[in-house]
């Protein structure tokens, strides 16, 4: 009986395998290997885990498990900041703002640079999800002054950098709420510089920032941030539990491709980003971009084929049961099939409608200009395939003057094709023949030389 009772027991394993599994993104893995192990650092560390898996009620009791009061500053203090910081996600703010004060007196006494740096930087975070913007920037700033002159042991689970890498993260979603994407886009950069350090290891974060560079990659079609983020993607430690991001970099790389006429890579990354993609909804998403480009690259077989797939797989979908940016993909159905059958096309659309109309505030068209200008191309699509000329213009010309005024140009020299297809005036074929003379190979100049209809 005693032996069966031994082999139930969790096989006690090194911190350090905690440390690492939560380095590499295996948060689940990391609270396994903490079974065995108690104390400040492990609490610690499985309250960060906790965070990261979005279920920061259960890191306030893994912080409880500990008596602050017998612990030096700098374990006391790093504890109180991970409890504010769950505070504030679970609402609980004034409790938030006490703990940050608390753990600032023990941080300052602790002579730790890099746990004062961390500190700001939750602060920071917090003041953000409020809303604080003009806080957020100060904070930001801040963090960007600590220097760890005094330190001669890093003993912080994270150095300065990883903390000034947060920094330039959340500059770049201040800049975001003003639309100033190519700062962000810099920011973002930025960020990732500092992610150099040993102990800044953060696969999960990592690939976080380099999946938001990715968008601006395809958007802003530059060479040198696509090489940069091409290069990072070859160096990151994938794995399963960062599917998503590897979705997002694979998809943005293909489209990158695609404004520089290789088709053949571009299609490629398609695939992968479609073999990637952790659920069907954005399956759906890839397989619809493949279908997009083979038809403007006048491959109608390919491009069919393309569209009976991510048709067929939306009849998997439970889409009452989603509940986020997920239902965009029946958006991106609405769109792709508009021309070859404009009444599928608008009933996808409808129940793209109806199922938006009850998603909560944060859903990104109630506020970000550029996926309400998704939704007008897709409308103005479907209006256009529908024989209704007149309201198709309306709405493509409002999607149009929306990407020329954030600086998308791709994007508007896409809507422009369509209007001067309409024969809204010569103007828009222009605009969109001065974005395609650096890209002659694109999909994008094949369509001017051969309109799709």
């Amino acid at each position: 009986m005693q032996s069966s009772v031994l082999r139930l027991q969790p096989r006690r394993q090194p911190f350090e395998v905690a440390v690492d599994s939560y380095r590499s993104g295996f948060f689940e893995v990391c609270l396994e290997a903490l079974e065995t192990h108690s104390g400040s650092a492990a609490a610690a560390l499985a309250a960060r885990c906790l965070l990261r898996l979005g279920n920061p009620a259960a890191a306030i009791q893994a912080i409880a498990s500990v008596n602050v009061e017998n612990l030096d500053n700098h374990d006391r203090a790093e504890l109180l900041m991970l409890g504010a910081g769950a505070c504030g996600r679970l609402g609980r703010d004034v409790e938030a703002e006490s703990r940050f004060d608390e753990a600032l007196v023990y941080a300052e006494a602790s002579a730790s640079a890099a746990l004062e740096a961390e500190l700001v930087a939750w602060r920071m975070a917090h003041a953000y999800s409020r809303g604080r913007f003009g806080e957020t920037e100060l904070l930001a700033d801040v963090v960007r002054d600590i220097e760890p002159y005094f330190e001669t042991v890093n003993r912080h689970f994270l150095p300065v950098g990883h903390s000034k890498a947060r920094a330039f993260e959340y500059l770049g979603l201040v800049a975001t709420t003003r639309e100033n994407y190519s700062l962000q886009a810099a920011l973002l950069r930025a960020a990732l510089s500092e992610m150099t350090h040993p102990d800044a290891r953060d696969v999960y974060f990592e690939s976080n920032l380099l999946a938001n560079l990715s968008f601006f990659v395809r958007e802003f079609d530059s060479d040198e941030e696509a090489a940069f983020v091409r290069d990072r993607n070859a160096s990151i430690e994938w794995n399963d539990g960062l599917a998503l991001q590897r979705f997002q970099v694979l998809q943005s790389l293909g489209w990158a491709n695609a404004m520089r006429g290789n088709h053949v890579g571009a299609f490629r990354d398609l695939r992968s980003a479609a073999e990637m993609a952790p659920n069907v909804p954005l399956k759906i998403i890839a397989t619809l971009d493949r279908a997009y480009l083979a038809r403007e690259l006048n491959q109608g077989l390919i491009a069919r084929e393309e569209l009976d797939y991510a048709d067929t797989l939306a009849g998997t979908v439970d889409w009452n049961a989603i509940s986020d940016e997920q239902i965009r993909a029946l958006l991106a159905l609405a769109e792709g099939l508009a021309v070859v059958s404009p009444a599928r096309a608008r009933r996808y659309h409808e129940r793209y409608r109806e199922l938006a109309a009850n998603l909560s505030g944060k859903f990104l068209a109630r506020f970000d200009r550029r996926a309400r200008a998704e939704e007008m191309v897709a409308e103005g699509k479907i209006a256009r395939a529908e024989g209704n000329p007149a309201r198709a213009t309306a709405l493509l010309l409002e999607a149009f003057e929306t990407w020329d005024s954030l600086g998308y140009r791709w994007r508007a020299a896409t809507a422009a094709c369509e209007l001067s297809e309409l024969g809204a005036g010569t103007s828009y074929r222009e605009y969109a023949e001065r974005e395609t003379a650096g890209r002659p190979q694109s999909w994008l100049a094949n369509r001017l030389r051969a309109p799709a209809v």
